[in-house]
């Protein structure tokens, strides 16, 4: 059935009019959550069918806002305040949220009538004058006190609750617009640490998938976890400054995602400033995301770039003429500013790089995968994909083949911390029967003498022989005697 024929037959049924049969009043005043607006209460209605039934729904028609689920129903103790079995991966919280939402739905002068149907009885809510005990109990107005009362009926329903309240639309859009699952298509709660939500305005802030809060000059959106659904106060209105920063850092550090770090990486390299909760360079320190920050900087920044900081000058000046591109945060303090220089491999202009580039700039032969043989194209496929099966796709950025190189003395390869890059020389990749070293000389009529050998920095030096006990016991029995 239809979403809106669902809630129409919904509410047509729940608009009959009952017959009370009893009634529960509750001694609390209708100021109580003064801070509560009837779009919270609403709100509070809509997630407690969503915890119920995923595919619970939520129409306004007639002038009413309809609220249908086909769950278990809400049981006696659920009229109970603080009485709750919701669990971690569900909306609801305190075990107070229905009872409250009623309570701000009864006072309201915006909303009309409200009522609920559940499995075997319904009620109404309403907010009345009540004197206690027959009024023996001394009231300072002489009228008695208002209480909200609720007033129950029976009904046939075997499943499912239906809440209906009279409520102009703007006010039932509002409040069917903070979940991401009524205005999301296919949407599912986030696992931990979140999920960072660039589409749409920015600022909000969902636990859930339900809007808690809207902070001003957040660059993104964010859905936290169900799990952090502890981090907002009672009114799920107000994420404390504190938790929200970590939670937000936590999302974006470990985030891959290329569109968020275009988002993040573009605004600071324009010169654009964060707020604190979006200050995160320096906690992104997972391989997979910094490898992924690496392959944006290729992407989008020159080959050879520096940034300068204070007392660089003249360093910068010097790079500047050699054709290096000076790239700068500086809406970041130096602190972050350097950070995110250092995830996208982007050094500072110092005196001490200035000679490191005039001594090595151009001192490495590159060799272009067109000049390798099949063989060697081939062998070189096959270790990148040892090493990716082995470590993770994560493991190697990019590898490059060299000839010759005087960056670095290692004599089969090297890795660029700046980069990621990943160098091995060519003769590395030959046949083993290319590299082997030739015999040593021999005297005539010798065997050849074969040295054990073994590699240490390059370079390949023979290893003295050490005779075994059998042998020395056969030598000294010959009378031969032991060399010194």
């Amino acid at each position: 059935m239809d979403t809106h024929d669902r809630a129409d037959t919904n509410a047509s049924t729940a608009a009959q009019d009952p017959t009370a049969v009893d009634t529960l009043a509750y001694p609390i005043s209708p100021d109580y959550v003064k801070s509560w607006t009837p779009v919270r209460a609403l709100c509070e209605l809509i997630a407690n069918a969503l915890d119920e039934d995923r595919d619970a729904t939520v129409a306004w028609a007639d002038g009413a806002l309809t609220i249908a689920d086909d769950g278990p129903g809400i049981p006696e103790e659920g009229l109970i305040l603080g009485y709750s079995t919701k669990t971690t991966q569900q909306i609801g919280q305190f075990g107070e949220g229905k009872k409250l939402a009623c309570l701000v739905l009864a006072r309201s002068p915006q909303i009309g009538a409200v009522q609920c149907e559940t499995v075997g009885y319904g009620f109404t809510p309403a907010v009345e004058r009540r004197r206690l005990l027959g009024g023996q109990i001394p009231s300072r107005s002489a009228q008695g006190a208002e209480v909200r009362v609720y007033h129950l009926f029976r009904n046939d329903r075997t499943r499912g609750t239906v809440i209906t309240a009279a409520c102009p639309r703007d006010l039932a859009d509002e409040a069917i617009a903070r979940f991401r699952a009524l205005t999301e298509p296919g949407y599912t709660p986030p696992a931990a640490p979140g999920t960072c939500v660039l589409a749409g305005d920015p600022g909000r802030v969902w636990i859930g998938g339900v809007l808690v809060s809207t902070v001003p000059g957040l660059r993104a959106c964010y859905d936290l976890p169900l799990t952090d659904k502890a981090l907002q106060n009672r009114d799920r209105t107000v994420i404390e400054a504190g938790a929200l920063r970590d939670a937000v850092r936590a999302i974006l550090a470990d985030s891959e995602d290329q569109q968020v770090i275009d988002r993040f990486a573009t605004h600071v390299l324009a010169g654009g400033g964060l707020r604190e909760p979006e200050q995160f360079f320096t906690q992104v320190i997972r391989p997979r995301a910094r490898a992924a920050w690496r392959t944006w900087a290729r992407a989008h920044l020159p080959a050879r770039t520096f940034y300068t900081t204070s007392g660089n000058e003249e360093a910068a000046l010097d790079l500047a003429d050699q054709g290096f591109t000076e790239v700068a945060a500086r809406g970041l303090s130096s602190h972050h500013q350097s950070a995110v220089m250092d995830l996208l491999g982007v050094e500072v202009a110092r005196a001490r790089q200035q000679r490191h580039h005039e001594k090595t700039r151009n001192k490495t032969t590159w060799v272009p995968d067109r000049a390798l043989t099949p063989a060697q194209r081939s062998a070189l496929a096959d270790a990148r994909r040892l090493v990716c099966r082995a470590v993770g796709a994560f493991a190697l950025d990019r590898v490059r083949v060299y000839s010759h190189s005087e960056e670095m003395s290692c004599a089969v390869g090297f890795y660029n911390p700046r980069n990621g890059d990943v160098a091995v020389h060519r003769a590395c990749r030959q046949a083993p029967a290319a590299r082997r070293p030739a015999t040593r000389g021999r005297a005539p009529g010798r065997a050849p003498r074969r040295w054990p050998l073994h590699a240490g920095a390059g370079l390949r030096r023979p290893v003295p022989r050490v005779r075994a006990p059998a042998q020395r016991v056969r030598r000294a029995a010959a009378g031969i005697p032991r060399r010194r």
